[in-house]
């Protein structure tokens, strides 16, 4: 009987730090050293919400950059998938049709760089090549009216070191270029 006690004393004690005290800590250690990242690195305009720095948007009009195609369309809700990629071969006809659509929405003619065909292995990645950037310019100056010019300078600015290019941020900035 003294066995069973300590055992559920012992069970209890450490419920307790797994599930309450140790998660709390890291909470509060996350919340004082870092804030912004801990609750999801989210982008606010006028104090409402637009998105998050982590998780890309779907954009279709032709007045905005797009991103990479998602299989879940970036929307977590009324799915059953919460992220991830499809992992069609590449003989997979599906997948050709996937590519085919797209590449027909973005130039028949020219050659479309990979990331805006293909998802990410996440299927929620909110960056873009640069090139994949500088190749949407033509197609949004056309929608916009605004210089090719004035558009690849606001990619120069949302585009970080390793050449990756932030969606959102783009298209927010283009968003108050256009006001």
């Amino acid at each position: 009987m003294k066995k069973t006690i300590k055992n559920w004393i012992f069970v209890i004690v450490l419920t307790l730090m797994c599930g309450g005290i140790f998660p709390l800590a890291l909470t509060g250690v996350a919340q004082l050293t870092m804030s912004h990242q801990a609750n999801g690195s989210l982008m606010y305009e006028d104090g409402v919400i637009v998105g998050s720095e982590l998780v890309g948007q779907n954009f279709e009009e032709s007045t905005y950059f797009w991103g990479r195609p998602s299989r879940v369309f970036y929307n977590m809700q009324g799915n059953d998938f919460g992220s991830g990629s499809n992992n069609y071969s590449v003989t997979d006809s599906e997948l050709k049709e996937r590519i085919e659509t797209r590449l027909v929405a973005l130039s028949p003619e020219k050659l479309v760089p990979t990331d805006l065909v293909t998802e990410s292995g996440s299927g929620l990645d909110p960056h873009i090549s640069y090139e994949a950037a500088r190749f949407q310019v033509t197609r949004v100056s056309a929608a916009t009216g605004l210089s090719e010019t004035d558009l690849l300078e606001l990619i120069d600015t949302h585009t970080d070191n390793h050449k990756l290019t932030h969606v959102l941020a783009l298209n927010r900035a283009l968003y108050e270029l256009q006001k």
